[in-house]
């Protein structure tokens, strides 16, 4: 393989990433939008935070992917959307492994 081949695949996996990273924040969005809704806030939070135990209990992420989460369901609304949807490297590794349910990620559609 030559390196042009590796460039363009790398590019490739690049914009992939990219597009499905804007995916993961709008569904985040929606996460946001959910926690903010009074009707829907209180079994949100308690649906992810049952998750999170599941993922604790199968050791399925690190400590600290699980600890982010749950300081984040913690926070108020503008806190935790904030955090959830920052534009760092921190934020978009926790929306790849989210404990929110596809309900959640749906909202208002779901």
């Amino acid at each position: 393989m030559q390196t042009g081949d590796i460039l363009r695949l790398r590019q490739e996996a690049r914009d992939a990433l990219g597009s499905h990273g804007e995916e993961l924040y709008q569904m985040h969005a929606n996460a946001v939008a959910a926690l903010s809704d009074p009707s829907k806030a209180e079994d949100v939070r308690v649906d992810a935070l049952l998750t999170l135990r599941a993922w604790e209990d199968a050791g399925l992420f690190s400590d600290e992917h699980i600890a982010s989460w749950r300081h984040i369901l913690a926070m108020d609304d503008e806190e935790a959307a904030q955090a959830m949807l920052a534009d760092t490297e921190e934020a978009t590794a926790l929306r790849r492994n989210t404990p929110f349910s596809k309900s959640a990620l749906a909202y208002p559609h779901g």
